[in-house]
């Protein structure tokens, strides 16, 4: 997990010195160098800097290898996650004791009674001068030197040879577990170490199963390399502290968990999974959709909170994946949250990709999203599948009121008041969201007599409260409140860093020519909005903002337009994920605001297109909708070719784009090989949208009009038409028109033959294609003999085209002897099966040597169906032997 070799106690005894790493210790922990300082002082010191670092104490990690232990990395401990064992509590401690100049031996003990149960600790060797005789010659001690018993001290003070420090006193508890021992001062560290090895009055002594003195055994040019640590840690802590919030908006975000979790039965269900997934072999991915101010973020954050206190390493992945090959390694559980997944698909594939080389437990990676609309999850799994990544998916859709609605009110205004208050009650008849509920609970606080009675008036009311509080913090004299909330919503728009918020602010016409004022302006965002550490400025929680945003902006459209004016290329994509998350809860002024964008800005057609296609919304309307006018200023083809076949998001956009194209072509009587390709691509739109009798229809004119031109020209247009009747054939096939598939695919293989004896090169492998297709149809309708003869004509040629050329045909000639397998095994031919099999496996193990990801599961497929033809044949220890390795795959 770590990359690191496991340790195994009977056998690798002097190996536990490779894994002490002293100066690494010394970069993490400000440990004590070298010194003339009494040894009993140096040793308080090293204890005292790794006691600071706040380590927490966790259990032994499972190993996937009997009898070996996984041991941490000094970065692991002493920085992030925190986490450590007792042996790696004593090995960091060893380690920072050479540093020091101490002579550290680590001590293995084992539990009285039997129970399995062992316990490391450190002797520190406290006199230089001691008798190099009352000391084993060998470093590794086997069992305890004579007369060690005599020369281990119960306290710092005394005149001994050594102390026994136990480790775990180093680290705290996370919360979740209670051992003895943890979070203690040095003496008692050091009485608990001797009652471990010497006993006590009231227990026995711990028996002893191996000491390695590292002060002998360690040796620089041994150790384990620590490998890279990124510069900063790639998980950020759940939760803030509530000093860190500058504006009172900002302490109600989820991060500063002001309410206490209301308890929800989402939690449950995921912390349940979440042990589950560690349990299994697969990555969990979670995917927790719901609308802005629905719980999702506070959610995700009190299930890292919890799960950290387990001893996992929880936490928020900031934009910019910093780190996250790094995560791979980490030997603790791992739980990964990315908030706005949505807008992240690039960033959560890269994660895991890095997550599929992990060890151990598998890691959960956390995605909240307004919706599952769109290609961004689709985008991620498909990544997954394509890497041969197994994993296991949840999915959470939060309803938009909280469970409890009412105690979370009570509680938001308890929390936000000292005073006994009676605060108003909650208008009914309004679906609150969560986050509605908290800061109706915050305006109560305030004193309200009543409460606002829709979500605008809410937002409304919010804002005039943390308006209030900028202009305290302005630095100019009698700010403007309007003024104000414009700039706000223009950075809330682009979410710009510091810097780019000085370019976004001239967008303001009051701020574009008085530097000093946007100055200021600018200081009192960044002071009232501070974002966390990879966000942007932003006005948040993020229903309050979207609500300032498509207020401001839709009420002054050149403001808009100036705003994007001034923004670089990732603030306008912003903008545009923005507005389409925004457009939840209002799409009329989201889906205009993105429409006059394409009106001003028409060449930016592609961002708006790549955010519709990841998360559909408002981005998705918009294009619908002007694409849709008489007067659309967009280029409709070049739109049309950038829009897959297979788009989730997107289909119905370019369904309507390209039954327009296709209108347009009749109304303006283009040639009709044009029109033709229109049709089929109609078609196509067609059937992936679900009309499959539309499609039919579509593709049967292509047809008839490129049977037409072939006939006249058949050297130009014979290709389009056999091409064309391979596409008419999986419609008619999917409408239930067996005999009409099976007549065009039978017109298809034709034209390909005759193309192919004409120009072998160009249309042997689209032969063999048809050929394919043509077997299928046979069999369906009951022809196993001449399915049998097209699928042994296609792979004749598949195996001349693999002779030629391997890298491109070899992976379609094992799948065609499958195929030839399966119809052979259909008509009694078992022999020919058998042989078929078998060398379709021959051909995918040696793919999948080159490249396993790609071919290892078409390798384990193959072996399955050899070992059940092997089985048939009464070859039954071929038949395990196939099974066995197809299992190992």
């Amino acid at each position: 997990m770590s990359g690191w070799p496991r340790w195994q106690l009977d056998g690798e005894e002097r190996a536990l010195a490779h894994f002490v790493l002293p100066d690494e210790v010394a970069k993490l922990a400000q440990v004590p160098a070298r010194s003339g300082e009494a040894t009993t002082t140096r040793l308080g010191e090293v204890y005292r800097a790794l006691s600071e670092l706040g380590i927490g104490y966790v259990f032994e990690a499972s190993s996937d290898e009997a009898g070996r232990q996984v041991i941490r990395p000094p970065d692991q401990v002493l920085w992030a996650p925190g986490h450590g064992t007792c042996l790696d509590l004593a090995l960091v401690l060893a380690g920072g004791c050479l540093h020091a100049g101490l002579h550290p031996v680590v001590v293995i003990l084992a539990a009285p009674g039997g129970t399995g149960a062992l316990h490391a600790i450190v002797l520190i060797r406290l006199d230089r001068d001691l008798d190099p005789t009352a000391e084993p010659a060998d470093p590794v001690w086997h069992t305890p030197p004579d007369r060690l018993t005599a020369t281990v001290q119960r306290k710092l003070d005394g005149s001994r040879a050594y102390v026994a420090v136990d480790p775990v006193g180093l680290a705290r508890s996370l919360g979740a577990t209670a051992t003895l021992g943890l979070d203690v001062e040095l003496d008692e560290a050091i009485a608990n170490g001797a009652r471990y090895l010497l006993g006590s009055d009231d227990e026995p002594a711990w028996g002893w199963r191996l000491g390695v003195d590292i002060g002998r055994a360690w040796r620089a040019q041994d150790t384990l390399d620590p490998g890279p640590r990124p510069a900063l840690e790639p998980l950020r802590e759940p939760y803030r502290s509530a000093d860190t919030a500058e504006s009172p908006l900002r302490l109600l975000r989820a991060e500063y968990a002001l309410v206490r979790f209301q308890a929800r039965d989402e939690l449950t269900v995921l912390l349940d999974w979440c042990h589950t997934i560690t349990a299994g072999s697969a990555t969990g991915i979670g995917v927790i959709t719901g609308l802005g101010g629905a719980g999702k973020t506070r959610l995700a954050l009190e299930l890292a909170q919890r799960l950290r206190a387990q001893g996992w390493y929880a936490g928020i992945l900031p934009k910019g994946n910093a780190g996250v090959e790094w995560l791979a390694g980490v030997l603790s559980p791992v739980l990964v949250v990315l908030d706005y997944a949505d807008g992240r698909a690039a960033d959560a594939v890269t994660l895991l990709q890095a997550l599929q080389a992990r060890q151990g437990a598998p890691a959960v990676v956390l995605l909240t999203a307004r919706s599952g609309e769109g290609d961004w999850l689709p985008t991620i799994q498909n990544a997954l599948i394509g890497t041969r990544h197994p994993y296991q998916q949840a999915a959470i859709a939060l309803p938009d009121t909280h469970p409890d609605s009412g105690d979370l009110y009570r509680q938001t205004v308890r929390a936000l008041t000292s005073e006994a208050v009676t605060p108003p009650r909650v208008p009914d008849g309004i679906r609150w969201t969560t986050l509605d509920v908290v800061l109706l609970g915050w305006i109560a606080a305030q004193g309200a007599a009543s409460l606002p009675s829709t979500p605008g008036e809410l937002y409304e009311a919010v804002l005039g409260h943390e308006v209030d509080y900028w202009c305290t913090v302005h630095t100019t004299p009698h700010p403007e409140r309007r003024l104000l909330r414009k700039a706000a919503a223009c950075v809330s728009l682009t979410a710009p860093d510091e810097e780019r918020a000085y370019e976004v602010l001239t967008a303001v016409p009051e701020l574009a020519d008085d530097p000093a004022e946007r100055r200021a302006a600018r200081r009192t965002l960044v002071t009232c909005l501070s974002p966390a550490p990879g966000e942007g400025l932003a006005v948040r929680p993020d229903p309050v903002g979207d609500h300032l945003m498509l207020t401001e902006l839709d009420a002054d459209r050149a403001l808009f337009t100036r705003t994007l004016d001034s923004a670089d290329r990732p603030g306008k994509q912003q903008a545009v994920i923005a507005l389409t998350r925004a457009g939840q809860n209002n799409p009329e002024r989201a889906t205009g605001l993105i429409t006059t964008l394409l009106d001003t800005q028409p060449g930016e057609w592609p961002l708006v297109l790549s955010v519709a296609a990841a998360v559909g919304g408002a981005a998705a309307d918009s294009i619908q909708h002007i694409t849709a006018r008489s007067d659309c200023p967009l280029p409709l083809t070049e739109i049309s070719h950038q829009i897959p076949f297979t788009s989730t998001g997107l289909y119905a956009v370019g369904l309507q784009i390209d039954r327009r194209l296709l209108a347009d072509a009749r109304n303006n009587t283009v040639a009709p090989a044009d029109l033709a390709a229109l049709l089929e691509r109609v078609s196509a739109r067609e059937m992936y949208a679900g009309d499959r009798d539309g499609a039919l229809s579509s593709i049967t004119e292509a047809v008839q009009i490129r049977r037409r031109l072939a006939q006249a020209n058949p050297a130009a247009y014979l290709p389009d038409l056999a091409m064309s009747l391979n596409n008419l054939c999986v419609q008619q096939s999917g409408t239930g028109d067996r005999d009409g598939a099976l007549a065009s695919i039978t017109e298809a293989v034709e034209h390909y033959r005759r193309l192919a004896q004409a120009n072998p090169a160009a249309y042997l492998p689209d032969l063999a294609m048809s050929l394919i297709n043509l077997s299928v149809q046979q069999s369906g309708t009951g022809d196993r003999d001449g399915a049998l003869a097209s699928i042994t004509e296609a792979v004749q040629i598949r195996r001349r085209l693999a002779q030629d050329n391997p890298a491109a045909y070899l992976p379609d000639l094992a799948m065609s002897l499958n195929n030839l397998s399966n119809r052979q095994s259909g008509t009694g031919d078992r022999d020919g099966a058998l042989a078929s099999i078998t060398e379709a496996v021959e051909h995918y193990r040696r793919l999948a040597q080159a490249n396993p990801a790609a071919y290892l599961p078409d390798l384990a497929m193959s072996l399955n169906n050899l070992s059940n033809l092997q089985s048939v044949t009464g070859d039954r220890d071929g038949a395990l032997a196939s099974i066995t390795e197809a299992v190992e795959h």
